[in-house]
């Protein structure tokens, strides 16, 4: 059944780098036929995508500066790579060599991907938010990670016009492709945010060598656009400007909430978390922004509970509404404004 499970996680994995890496797509196809590593790849903690953590495991140890044969291969280690078609042998010997090692990292890490780009597709939303509201947001992100996408003020922003929105003096600059025509004007206020909180099962601090590394390993190796800008990114995370809780969001999140001012706007968010959960955790979800909702007004971003598409909830004393925000690409890299009223999941 394990190996069952392998099998379907690298095949998984394969179409989804299909278009983005032709090295992991060719790496995972010799994978595939080679009973031995799958059996490898296995040893990951339980509910953690095998072929993710597998493949991370092996570039953070590349990543740490071992003295292997299979660094010449990486785009993201070596300046001039060798041809990819040759790499597999070197992978298997480096496998055998630090077998050890891989299975004590998949057993402790958790795929815990922070992609900034992201904060693209969200900053219109809190922009418009702020717009519409015109007081402080509070920020309450579930399955935070490393906490990028709670600082997207910092960030500045093209969406295929040439014109810079956001912070004009920002360090890290993401450009996404807005697609089509959207019927309202946009908003790209910066939206003032008086209150960061992020919530996830398993801290991490990017402050932390091994932390960063880790998350940087789960960047494809030959995304180098992604690899400098989560390293821009890290330097806008400030530890003291976020209230950090362990635990579960979805279980704590009344009790969070319930200490932010009432002037505040709180938001809710999370983007690409929710297919982690199961349905029963996803009804319970909706819950508690329903009971907060009838206490204080509550947004609520996210993608993954009904589909891959982004959307948002209003849940207030007086209304409820729901909106089909748009179409995202799982790297922020384009997406759509549409901002359709659909039938609300609150009663």
């Amino acid at each position: 059944m394990k190996l069952d499970n392998a099998i379907q996680s690298f095949r998984t994995f394969k179409e989804k780098c299909s278009d983005a890496s032709p090295f992991y797509e060719y790496l995972t196809s010799e994978i595939l036929k080679d009973e031995d590593i799958l059996e490898l790849s296995v040893n990951v903690k339980e509910g953690q995508p095998i072929a993710d953590t597998f493949l991370g495991a092996v570039h953070y140890i590349l990543i740490r500066g071992v003295d292997h044969s299979l660094a010449l291969y990486y785009p993201s280690i070596s300046d001039r790579p060798k041809p990819v078609e040759e790499m597999y042998p070197h992978f298997v010997d480096f496998c055998t060599i630090y077998r050890g090692e891989l299975v004590s990292l998949m057993k402790r890490k958790y795929i815990q991907t922070n992609e900034v780009r992201r904060s693209a597709y969200l900053y219109p939303v809190f922009s418009s938010i702020y717009a519409d509201e015109k007081c402080p947001l509070a920020l309450v992100e579930i399955g935070t990670g490393s906490g990028l996408q709670l600082f997207l003020d910092a960030y500045s922003y093209t969406y295929g016009d040439g014109r810079v929105q956001g912070n004009r003096h920002a360090n890290v600059h993401i450009s996404s492709k807005l697609v089509g025509e959207p019927e309202d004007e946009l908003s790209f206020l910066i939206p003032k945010i008086n209150s960061r909180i992020g919530i996830d099962l398993h801290s991490i601090d990017v402050t932390k060598e091994e932390d960063r590394m880790w998350l940087e390993a789960l960047i494809w190796p030959e995304d180098e656009e992604r690899r400098n800008m989560f390293e821009e990114a890290i330097e806008n995370i400030h530890s003291d400007q976020v209230k950090w809780i362990e635990g579960d969001g979805i279980a704590l999140l009344e009790s969070v909430v319930k200490n932010i001012p009432k002037e505040e706007v709180l938001v809710v968010f999370h983007t690409h978390v929710a297919h982690q959960f199961s349905e029963e955790q996803k009804d319970e979800l909706l819950k508690q922004i329903e009971t907060i909702g009838k206490d204080r007004p509550i947004y609520h971003i996210y993608n993954n509970i009904w589909d891959r598409k982004l959307h948002l909830d209003y849940v207030s004393p007086e209304s409820k509404s729901s909106f089909l925000v748009g179409t995202t690409e799982r790297h922020g890299r384009w997406f759509t404004w549409e901002m359709e009223e659909v039938e609300s999941p609150y009663l």
